[in-house]
């Protein structure tokens, strides 16, 4: 899987009022939308999600439901697939139709998806984790230092591919970190040089089972935190499924270790005594 190039946005933001709504922006222009999702696994947790134009968007959706209705699920969750829990219980003992229903979902998602990312961080080195004390934060989590690393990878992205172009950003909402990470992305809009840096139409959470294209964020953020929870516990034979979602070279992603963080971390002073 390629990694994009080590880079960094000033964490300058500017203290805001912080909005219960949790749409932020109303742009309709946007080209792009991102649609993200978290995964933890063990010591790992993975952010990860999908850019689609907004055309693209809404024929996946229309494909994906397709496939949900057509074998009575409610929507797709990748875990429960995977070992035949909660939606997929009826199919505990039918491997062969889950790996039919993914693979049939897996073809919708590559076909539309215009470009995927994903980040992972090591839990145990949380404690290395700058604060935002104009934003009275204390100490980042790793969901929002991820959350806000996926948003600067997309963001680069697009410049790249169309540099007039806006993303609205969707996260799945309910992570015990979304307040936090509310605060740093509305700071990051309300602040007219973020804004346009990270090219923010709008952000908002929103609930899995409203949206099938959150979906496809929860299918990446599993599979790649599953991945680093085996490779840490020296079992380094990837999933099959997992080599099927990536085999277009079209994601990307970033693997927070010590020597990461500690160079942002040198950035972050480097940016605050200059």
């Amino acid at each position: 899987m390629p990694e994009l190039s080590w880079n960094y946005s000033s964490f300058k933001l500017t203290n805001s009022t912080i909005h219960t709504l949790t749409l932020i922006g109303s742009n309709m222009t946007a080209l792009y939308e991102m649609y993200s999702d978290e995964s933890e696994n063990g010591n790992f947790i993975t952010v990860a999600g999908f850019i689609f134009t907004k055309k693209h968007t809404r024929r996946l959706e229309l494909d994906w439901c397709t496939i949900l209705k057509k074998n009575n699920l409610p929507y797709f969750h990748m875990v429960d697939c995977a070992h035949g829990n909660d939606t997929f219980e009826s199919m505990r003992h039918d491997k062969e139709r889950r790996i039919e229903i993914q693979t049939e979902l897996f073809t919708i998602l590559k076909k539309y998806k215009s470009v995927g990312f994903t980040v992972s961080f090591d839990k145990r080195l949380s404690h290395l984790l700058p604060s935002s004390l104009n934003l009275e934060i204390e100490q980042i989590t790793p969901y929002t230092l991820c959350s806000y690393w996926l948003m600067l990878n997309a963001s680069k992205w697009a410049k790249q591919k169309s540099p007039d172009a806006e993303i609205s950003y969707f996260y799945e909402a309910g992570h015990k970190s979304e307040s936090q990470a509310v605060k740093i992305m509305q700071a990051l809009y309300t602040d007219t040089w973020h804004r346009n840096h990270f090219k923010i139409a709008s952000f908002s959470f929103v609930e899995k089972k409203s949206s099938a294209a959150i979906q496809t964020g929860d299918i990446l953020a599993w599979q790649w935190c599953k991945y680093k929870k085996d490779t840490d516990n020296d079992r380094h034979k990837v999933r099959k499924d997992l080599l099927a979602l990536i085999d277009d070279k079209k994601t990307y992603c970033t693997d927070f270790n010590e020597q990461k963080i500690l160079e942002l971390i040198e950035i972050i002073r480097t940016h605050k005594s200059a």
